[in-house]
């Protein structure tokens, strides 16, 4: 949880970081503003069309869709959001994150990342968020923490992603090396709780991706 907390720290104070938060935040705005209202607009209109066609029962079908759209989007919001924004992490953060490990500790490993291991580590990430995302959905009734805690769980992968890449680390070998950190549980549970507060959940992703950044960089000198 430290080095959550450091990296929310380090962006409030940290005027040198400012210009590297709100584009990202905005471009993750509006990715996330398309997919619910291409959902509400063409998703659901093309289901029903499909299901239903015309007439009373079309309507009736088209009115519930979008409502359980709307509900789904209302429920789950942070973690669609994390799941959608992460897929881009390394486009929309790694200049954050670079920034960050440069102030913190005075230097930067030169990005080692190419297209061929960002384009599989995207894929990959494409079918962790939906398992998350479903298995979040199915214990939702049973356990009510559970969409909390899968939120906690993407938060920690997604939000340390651009340290490890810089290091030519994808998916597969950052979990491998993230959950043997000792400050992991810590992080999960603070995102977990971050993420029932649903407006003040996005301005604190920022500080995740710092917290993400400082805890990869730990990690890998402890375990050296």
């Amino acid at each position: 949880m430290a080095a959550l907390l450091r990296g929310v720290w380090l962006v409030l104070v940290s005027k040198r970081l400012w210009p590297y938060v709100f584009i990202p935040l905005l471009l993750a705005a509006l990715l996330y503003a398309g997919i619910f209202f291409g959902g509400l607009y063409w998703l659901i209109p093309l289901l029903k069309d499909r299901i239903a066609g015309d007439g009373l029962i079309g309507t009736v079908v088209g009115w519930l869709g979008n409502l359980l759209w709307i509900a789904v989007c209302a429920l789950f919001a942070n973690l669609t959001f994390v799941g959608v924004i992460g897929l881009f992490s390394a486009l929309f953060w790694d200049s954050l994150s670079a920034k960050v490990e440069e102030i913190v500790f005075g230097s930067v490993p030169r990005s080692s990342a190419g297209c061929g291991l960002l384009l599989w580590d995207a894929v990959a990430r494409i079918g962790i968020s939906a398992m998350l995302f479903v298995v979040g959905l199915v214990l939702s009734p049973f356990c009510g923490i559970s969409i909390a805690v899968t939120t906690g769980l993407l938060c920690l992968l997604d939000f340390s992603s651009c340290a490890y890449l810089r290091r030519g680390i994808s998916i597969g070998g950052q979990m491998n090396q993230v959950f043997r950190s000792r400050a992991a549980p810590g992080y999960i549970a603070a995102s977990a709780f971050a993420s029932t507060i649903p407006f003040l959940f996005v301005f604190l992703i920022p500080g995740m991706v710092a917290g993400g950044t400082i805890l990869c960089r730990q990690q890998l000198e402890t375990n050296r």
